[in-house]
């Protein structure tokens, strides 16, 4: 397999080949969250993952560790969205 150099723009395709890491895509959907979320997640530590150039590998192991927990889908409500008390 070739990797992508850092001078190369790396696409999805390229690090789906790798073993043991998930696209944002495909941890998303193996998740049930946007691929914002898992962004998100990423950036804050929340699960294991790796940026290379502007992609983020998902850990695969920790993705369906992450996929078998509990997790609130979704902003919380605003007050002004909140249902009368």
């Amino acid at each position: 397999m070739t990797l992508t150099t850092t001078s190369t723009v790396a696409n999805n395709a390229d690090m789906a080949k790798l073993k043991g890491f998930l696209t944002v895509k495909e941890a998303a959907a193996l998740i049930g969250v946007v691929d914002q979320r898992i962004r998100q997640m990423a950036a804050a530590g929340e699960i294991d993952a790796t940026k290379i150039a502007s992609v983020w590998l998902i850990d695969a192991k920790d993705a369906k560790r992450v996929a078998k927990e509990p997790h609130d889908i979704g902003k919380p409500r605003g007050a002004k969205n909140r249902p009368p008390e």
